[in-house]
């Protein structure tokens, strides 16, 4: 039991504050433990932070964290630091001690005399001053706290504690867009090259999203695209025009004019805002390659503008044909991004970074329409245009299937560290076969989503679906009571010289065997890909070959590589003794931090727990906190069991450790999380 004498206060807590966690009156004095004013000291000798908190209940369960936040660090007169105080129980006061840096204070333009802790309020986005002692010998400021939540450090004089944003969405409507069919129903019929880049219009169902997203002052503009540019609406915090103006981008077909001019677009867009102290983004989305002709001689002059008014241009590219680099150092000077998409799928994602970038880090991961926590690590890996366009596998020498291979691979191949070629390598009785990816599609790191597969046969392993392709109505028929392929797909199967061929009793009752292919049958006819054969076949591409080797390459290290765990509980400690795995012990604090850093470093390390049946490898590509319990955390991960899918692990953490905890993704709590302790370590085995 967490609290075993059931008076509120939990065990870990009371043995904490020196209470008696089998009574629920520890000093017999006639006070409940839940109601009895206890004080607790805080010491976080890594961040230089001393608290000491009284008040009631949980009190031991205080958390003190640390981030970077963007959106402070161009705001006038901040620090770009958070400090996020926590705890379980309720606060009566809180006596703080946070140090700063004199080099870092004057480098920002703040005045040391000046310094003040401010409040952060998520819902308003207002600034709020604490009265702040500071010592300029010991170099502290000392605060007294009624409430815990998110405080930055900034010079009073500068500051301004309310502030609005500017968000102007400058969005492509050209007739790429669209399909053939839609354009002729619009009475188009003479437009050629229509590509149906976002027929489905999730552009405009996501800009939406995010205008819902954003909470305080805010104002949004709306403008539209093409050959020519139209402005919808001027900036208004009416969230209900601006989505109007939104709606009406569908199915217009006015700005059409000739082509797609970004460079029209851009100047218009900037022209839209007025120099002042607002906030001011300009969020540009567009899926072709500017038509004026004069992007490149026109970029130093745009970004010279957005900087004389403070503004930041954050560019989304949809498809292959865009004026990538142009664009990005256009985002990336006026002090944005630059963000692909390969189609209208991985927009998601995107417009999720691009809304927590401009609102404070702040993230809702279940798109209901309201803030879940904050980001405070982003690799900036984006799960469809850097993770594998086909799912987790099975073969001869890993029937379960590659994950810890495919992860391994996605991590090195993101950070551009994955060696071109390596010979065999043997772990523990495993033995790889040798890869070289030079000469194909992998040796200049091209976004590792746009690879598709391009041996046919291998559509039998990784599924019709992968290669744009229906499962056929006569892919199995019923023979003597077996389930066998068809002739035509048998003949592929064997003549690809790449499959072993078994027939396995269904596991399948009657009911689901009809649903599914329907017949009832007995047994069944099942393949495997075999990679031993896959070496001297001569129906296997060359680039395909080379990648699955080198993902098995990376899969059988797994079993001679060294973790550190998120938990040192007595299941872990078990699980040590009887040899079912190796794993160096760390404390809670330890993980996040090691996450967090290899996060902020752009690296998506590989991490594994009994996230089902056996385990499972995938990459952590994000970590935000909750808003509400600053002990539990979001994962953000590539799986890739679901390739275009980005998901999450959640996990609660105490002063030792953090264990997951089942979500709608993953059904299993209280699951330790692995992580190798750097990317160095993880590329040590690929040295020869």
């Amino acid at each position: 039991k967490s609290d075993t004498d059931w008076d509120g206060v939990n065990d870990y807590d009371e043995i904490q504050l020196k209470l008696d966690p089998l009574k629920s009156d520890s000093k017999g004095d006639g006070i409940k433990d839940k109601e009895r004013e206890v004080t607790y000291n805080l010491n976080r000798e890594d961040l230089g932070i001393s608290l000491e908190i009284t008040g009631k209940g949980n009190i031991a369960s205080t958390t003190i964290d640390t981030f970077k936040n963007t959106t402070f660090n161009q705001m006038d007169g901040l620090l770009d630091t958070v400090y996020n105080f926590y705890t379980a129980g309720k606060i009566d006061n809180a006596k703080v001690t946070i140090p700063y840096n004199l080099d870092e204070i004057k480098k920002s333009g703040l005045n040391e005399d000046k310094l003040t802790l401010y409040y952060f309020n998520e819902t308003t986005k207002e600034l709020e001053a604490v009265p702040t002692t500071v010592d300029k010998e010991k170099r502290t400021l000392t605060v007294t706290l009624h409430h815990f939540s998110k405080y930055v450090v900034g010079d009073r004089d500068v500051v301004l504690t309310t502030t609005s944003s500017q968000i102007m969405m400058v969005i492509d409507n050209s007739v790429s867009m669209y399909t053939h069919e839609q354009l002729t129903t619009l009475g188009y019929t003479s437009i050629t090259g229509a590509d149906g880049n976002d027929s489905t219009f999730k552009r405009l169902s996501l800009t939406n999203n995010l205008i819902d997203m954003f909470t305080g002052s805010y104002y949004f503009g709306i403008s539209e695209f093409a050959g020519n540019y139209k402005n919808l609406k001027s900036f208004t915090d009416n969230n209900e025009d601006a989505k109007k103006a939104v709606n009406a981008i569908k199915n217009d077909l006015s700005a059409v004019g000739n082509g797609t001019n970004i460079v029209s677009a851009l100047n218009k867009g900037i022209g839209e805002f007025q120099k002042d102290k607002n906030s001011h983004y300009l969020l540009l989305l567009t899926d072709g390659k500017d038509t004026s002709g004069s992007l490149s001689s026109s970029k130093n002059s745009i970004i010279e503008t957005a900087k004389s008014k403070n503004i930041k241009v954050c560019v989304i590219g949809l498809g292959s044909t865009v004026d990538s680099a142009d664009l990005s150092t256009i985002a990336k000077e006026t002090g944005c991004d630059y963000y692909n998409a390969n189609d209208a799928s991985a927009l998601d994602e995107i417009y999720s970074i691009i809304g927590a970038d401009i609102n404070y880090n702040l993230v809702d991961i279940d798109n209901d329409g309201s803030v879940d926590g904050t980001v405070i690590a982003d690799s900036g890996f984006i799960v469809t245009r850097d993770g594998f366009s086909f799912p987790n596998y099975g073969t001869n020498l890993a029937s379960n299937g590659h994950c810890y291979g495919m992860a391994t691979i996605a991590e090195l191949y993101y950070t551009k560290k994955l060696p071109m070629n390596m010979g065999s390598k043997t772990v523990k009785n495993e033995t790889s076969y040798t890869y070289n990816l030079n000469n194909t599609y992998f040796e200049t790191f091209a976004n590792l989503y746009d690879y598709k597969l391009k041996t046919n046969a291998l559509k039998f392993t990784f599924g019709f679906d992968v290669f744009q392709e229906e499962q056929p109505s006569d892919y199995m028929t019923l023979k003597n009571n077996t389930l066998v392929y068809s002739q035509k797909y048998k003949k592929e199967i064997t003549n690809s010289d790449m499959y072993d061929i078994f027939i396995e009793e269904s596991s399948l009752d009657e009911k689901m065997q009809i649903e599914k292919w329907g017949v009832k049958y007995k047994d069944y006819e099942s393949i495997l890909l075999n990679e031993d054969k896959m070496q001297s076949s001569g129906g296997i591409e060359n680039s395909d070959k080379q990648l699955l080797n080198a993902i098995y390459t990376a899969f059988i290290r797994q079993k001679s590589v060294k973790h550190y765990s998120s938990s040192s509980n007595f299941v872990l400690f078990m699980r040590n003794v009887v040899g079912t795995e190796t794993t160096k012990k760390m404390n809670s604090t330890a993980f996040i931090e090691l996450l967090r850093e290899r996060l902020d470093n752009g690296d998506v390390p590989v991490i594994s727990s009994n996230y089902s049946n056996g385990g499972h490898a995938i990459n952590a590509i994000s970590l935000i906190q909750d808003n509400e319990d600053s002990n539990h955390y979001y994962i953000g991960v590539y799986d890739n069991n679901y390739p275009k899918e980005k998901r999450y692990v959640d996990v609660e953490c105490n002063k030792n450790s953090c264990v997951t905890k089942a979500n709608d993704y993953y059904p299993n709590s209280n699951q330790p999380i692995r992580i190798t302790p750097s990317l160095e370590y993880d590329l040590e085995y690929f040295k020869d």
